[in-house]
């Protein structure tokens, strides 16, 4: 996530560093803010939804020094989970809480970094923390507030229903034509929400029969909301001009029938009618009575011979990307994949310790096998192109990496086994063998930690951070990276900074606070 252009132009000078067992994030600023009213006014009075901040200087160089221990960055954490549209209220609570407090502080909104990449986050709580930094010169508050809510709209889950996304992109309208009160981001926030997806209804009239009314508490149920998504396809009305041609031709047969009967029993029995029809009536009768049944006939058979149109070809109001496939296997692999899961398994059920307070990337299937004894060995979808794929791409992609950890030990003893002490987010993104300690990663990035909601892989372990490290895979490359952990990350023994990210190579060994694990690149 790249900044917003109006900090790009402050050109901040960060690091990050650790100072007895605390994470800092140092930023340095052009003085030394020793008799800023503002500086002292957060560090007197220790704001919420604001990070600690002291002051430095050294050799004539001034510093302000946020705390951000046992946080996480807002944009890393949502770079690999989804936004849902409780995190945006919880976005909202927290934006218009810290307003009121600016406001009360006699504080200026525009020296607060309002940006995904400088708001830090309690990954349990949800609860935001603010840096305030007075030495801003670019900084706005409304342009800021926009480039949050364009992160927002990249990184929400557009997989759910069509109404949460359609009520976010209403949201993010009233952001960018201003029609909002920073003081109640939520009370907008509420009052559009109330608006989409709560139906108002009608009270009832009072019922002043005799017999009193008594309602079955226990069994009774809420009524039902029906959005779009409920909506089937069969409640929706849709003209069908070929059922309306048949209901007419009906009605032609009907006649016909009549005409004939008259005109036979006229011609058979003619004391059966009490009046006397000519002969060459009758016989029109008969003749037109043929006539209706014989047109019928020829329109039913021509309904028949024309393509009937299905429910499933009827269009509704949700539609979704169709994916061909050549079998049934592959089409039911495809749906498991995407079913979004957050069960956790492992061979041995595992009790988590966590620390004190405590995304689907793409599925790629590999080209669906054919039956070689078939009349046809594979079928191309008029929609679908075939590129040429040189030899070499070929081979190489064939003969792809894998990347294993091997468990080398854990100093405590706490992590004895990968199947005992360890579990997996979407246990389709590894590779276990029951007789050997290593995990095979064919998923990335993999989040390593002992939160479950967010850990791809969850170590059971009060030492290991919720969110620890995390490995990526970039071009060719493996990435290592440290993310604001309490214990630590290292690579062959080096510490890694907060944030700092280290190419993996085959036989390096990393450690997850004190689980080590011997890397394997094959």
């Amino acid at each position: 996530m790249k900044m917003n252009k109006n900090l790009i132009e402050e050109n901040l000078n960060i690091e990050y560093e650790r100072v007895n067992g605390q994470s800092l994030m140092t930023i340095e600023t052009d003085k030394g803010y020793e008799e800023d009213y503002q500086i002292k006014m957060i560090v007197k009075n220790r704001l919420d939804h604001f990070l600690k901040i002291s002051k430095a200087s050294v050799n004539n160089k001034h510093y302000l020094k946020y705390d951000i221990s046992k946080r996480q960055q807002f944009a890393q954490f949502y770079e690999y989970e989804k936004m849902k549209l409780e995190d945006v209220r919880l976005l909202c609570s927290n934006i218009s809480e810290m307003v009121r407090l600016v406001d009360e502080y006699m504080l200026d909104l525009d020296f607060v970094l309002l940006d995904p990449n400088f708001i830090y986050m309690d990954v349990i709580t949800k609860n935001l923390n603010f840096i305030y930094l007075p030495s801003l010169k670019n900084s706005n508050f409304t342009d800021n507030l926009r480039s949050v809510f364009e992160y927002v709209l990249e990184h929400f889950d557009h997989s759910m229903d069509k109404t949460s996304v359609v009520f976010l992109y209403e949201f993010y309208q009233n952001i960018l034509s201003n029609s909002y009160d920073p003081y109640n981001l939520l009370k907008l926030y509420n009052e559009l929400h109330d608006k989409m997806f709560i139906e108002e209804v009608k009270p009832l009239e009072p019922d002043y029969n005799d017999t009193p009314q008594t309602t079955d508490y226990e069994n009774a149920t809420e009524p039902e909301v029906i959005t779009i998504d409920t909506i089937s396809k069969e409640e929706i009305l849709i003209d069908d001009p070929e059922k309306e041609k048949l209901e007419a031709n009906k009605k032609v047969l009907a006649a016909g029938i009549i005409f004939t009967i008259l005109s036979l029993i006229e011609m058979l029995s003619p004391r059966l009618i009490p009046i006397t029809i000519p002969k060459a009536l009758n016989f029109a009768f008969l003749l037109v009575g043929v006539a209706c049944i014989y047109l019928y006939k020829k329109s039913l058979d021509s309904l028949k011979t024309e393509p009937a149109l299905t429910k499933e070809e009827i269009p509704y109001v949700t539609r979704e990307k169709k994916t061909n496939y050549t079998n049934k296997e592959a089409s039911a692999a495809y749906k498991s994949k995407t079913s979004p899961t957050h069960n956790f398994t492992s061979p041995t059920p595992v009790t988590p310790i966590l620390e004190p307070s405590a995304s689907q990337s793409p599925n790629y299937t590999s080209p669906t096998k054919t039956n070689p004894t078939s009349k046809t060995a594979f079928k191309v979808e008029d929609n679908i192109s075939v590129d040429t794929v040189l030899l070499s791409d070929f081979v190489k992609k064939r003969h792809a990496n894998k990347f294993k950890l091997i468990l080398d030990g854990d100093s405590t003893g706490l992590i004895e086994s990968v199947h005992k002490n360890m579990a997996f987010k979407n246990p389709e993104d590894v590779e276990l063998e029951l007789d050997k300690e290593e995990i095979t990663l064919k998923k990335f990035p993999m989040v390593m930690g002992n939160f479950k909601e967010v850990a791809d892989i969850f170590f059971d372990s009060k030492l290991v951070s919720r969110m620890h490290a995390s490995i990526k895979k970039e071009g060719e490359d493996y990435i290592f990276e440290d993310l604001n952990s309490s214990n630590g990350s290292f690579l062959n023994g080096e510490r890694l900074e907060t944030k700092e990210k280290k190419i993996l190579k085959d036989g390096d060994i990393i450690t997850i606070a004190s689980v080590s694990f011997k890397v394997e690149i094959s």
